[in-house]
């Protein structure tokens, strides 16, 4: 049973391990949906990040690891914890940003590219689709309690890698690539019918051109390919929402096998 540490009995030792907690709880946050967006300000994350730590304390502060012997041990150790949470971070990201990526796809092909604006919630340029669909599937990652996988992979990752004991990032770098193979393969099922119809369209659009060079192809491509876009992207619908539920529902496994990795194998 843990025995719980006076705040006024707090040594050397437990200022490092919670400085170290602190470390691996930032990386986690910096990429984990739903505050990884620049739109959630840095002292949200901090205040996040402390409260955290003090639920995952008592744990901790018994099992707090002797202090580092010099500045470059501690440098070590600080490198290791926040690669361990930017790790758990970015499989978690990798999941939500699936549609997304794909939703690019078809947006391009719609012509939606013309309109991309720098979002200023994420900092970069986007369309319009693709943001809708980051917004559908991070709603979806909250419906289905995506967010309490993530805190429960981070909580079991100080049981099986207690703060001050180094990572073995190559071995997590090893899992996460299949995990992005799959979920490229994911994205593109998601988006493959309407890049199919679109990619027909585009075909039909120029033939018609080809026959009637009088035929604006401008102004009457962009409404067809809009519509017909708008419409698959509709339709396919209930294919998003069980694919992209399958993968979130799986991320707690995702996340073991990441944890089992980064922890040697234990």
């Amino acid at each position: 049973m843990s025995t719980l540490v006076p705040f006024w009995a707090v040594e050397p030792r437990h200022v490092q391990v919670a400085m170290l907690a602190l470390l691996r709880l930032s990386g986690l946050l910096v990429l984990a949906p739903p505050v990884h967006a620049p739109l959630v300000p840095v002292p949200v994350r901090v205040g996040l990040a402390f409260a955290l730590l003090f639920l995952v304390w008592a744990d901790l502060a018994p099992a707090a690891p002797a202090v580092a012997t010099d500045v470059v041990a501690l440098a070590g150790l600080a490198v290791g914890e926040l690669g361990l949470g930017l790790a758990l971070g970015f499989a978690a990201r990798l999941v939500v940003a699936t549609a997304g990526y794909a939703a690019e796809l078809v947006a391009f092909q719609m012509g939606f590219g013309l309109a991309a604006l720098l979002d200023p919630a994420h900092q970069e340029s986007a369309t319009v689709l693709t943001r809708l669909l980051d917004w559908t599937v991070l709603i979806l990652f909250l419906a289905l309690d995506g967010h309490h996988l993530l805190l429960g992979a981070v909580v079991e990752s100080f049981r099986l890698l207690p703060p001050g004991r180094p990572p073995d990032l190559a071995a997590a770098a090893v899992a996460v690539v299949p995990l992005g193979g799959r979920l490229f393969g994911v994205g593109m099922a998601l988006v493959a019918p309407a890049l199919g119809v679109l990619f027909l369209a585009n075909l039909a659009l120029v033939l018609a051109n080809r026959a009637v060079p009088a035929l604006n192809l401008m102004a009457v491509g962009f409404p067809v390919l809009i519509l017909l876009g708008l419409g698959m992207v509709i339709v396919n619908l209930d294919l998003l929402g069980g694919l992209m539920g399958a993968e979130i529902r799986g991320l707690e496994g995702v996340l073991g096998t990441l944890l089992r990795s980064l922890a040697h194998g234990r």
